[in-house]
């Protein structure tokens, strides 16, 4: 899978399209989101949601600034082509439009599923070491 891949680009934007509905959630959305994406401290406002989306948008724009052919780790400890390793996580994720947040259900298995996948993805530049 390629960068240019729809899977990636749409996964990541409707995670991220997510993660902004999640800002309206309650307390037991935030705690399952903070379960879901493996946080060191619960969410519990929304502006740690609003943290958390800038967390992953810089992992993101740092991977990209940093799509090198080659290993790196002056930024962070990387692959080569970071992007690339980091699309993997969406690739048997067919694009669909973002479904809408329902707080009273929490979140859909599609939600989770696509979370999931962009914790993955920023987890190349984040902890790609372990």
């Amino acid at each position: 899978m390629f960068p240019d891949d729809e899977r990636c680009s749409k996964g990541i934007k409707e995670a991220f399209t997510y993660l902004m509905a999640l800002k309206t959630g309650t307390q037991d959305d935030w705690t399952e989101l903070s379960t879901l994406m493996n946080t060191c401290k619960p969410i519990d406002a929304a502006d740690k949601i609003q943290n958390l989306y800038e967390h992953y948008s810089a992992g993101f724009q740092y991977m990209a600034m940093t799509d090198y052919p080659y290993e790196s780790a002056f930024l962070e400890p990387m692959p080569a082509w970071p992007i690339n390793v980091s699309c993997q996580a969406f690739k048997d994720i067919a694009p669909q439009e973002p479904e809408p947040f329902r707080s009273e259900v929490g979140l859909s298995d599609r939600q989770k599923l696509v979370l999931t996948a962009l914790n993955t993805s920023a987890n190349v530049y984040f902890n790609y070491k372990g």
